[in-house]
């Protein structure tokens, strides 16, 4: 038997969520059509952090970019 229900009827909608960094509002799905999964950011997370909710695109891009600077090495002899 097909499956009859719509694709539209199968996406649940939207949740608005406040960011757990700036308390500013965005959107999340939370599946794979989410916003956040065309992200080319990932972010490490710690113990503090599984604790928190989701972050706005804003926020999540300056702390996976604040992260990886914190982690790439400078090359010997610069200061």
């Amino acid at each position: 038997m097909p499956n009859t229900m719509s694709t539209a009827a199968a996406q649940k909608p939207p949740r608005d969520l406040a960011c757990a960094e700036c308390g500013g509002t965005f959107a999340c799905t939370g599946d794979v059509q989410c916003w956040c999964g065309a992200e080319p950011y990932r972010l490490r997370m710690t113990d503090i952090d599984a604790q928190r909710d989701c972050l706005c695109p804003a926020c999540l891009r300056r702390l996976a970019a604040a992260q990886q600077a914190a982690t790439v090495p400078t090359p010997s002899g610069s200061s």
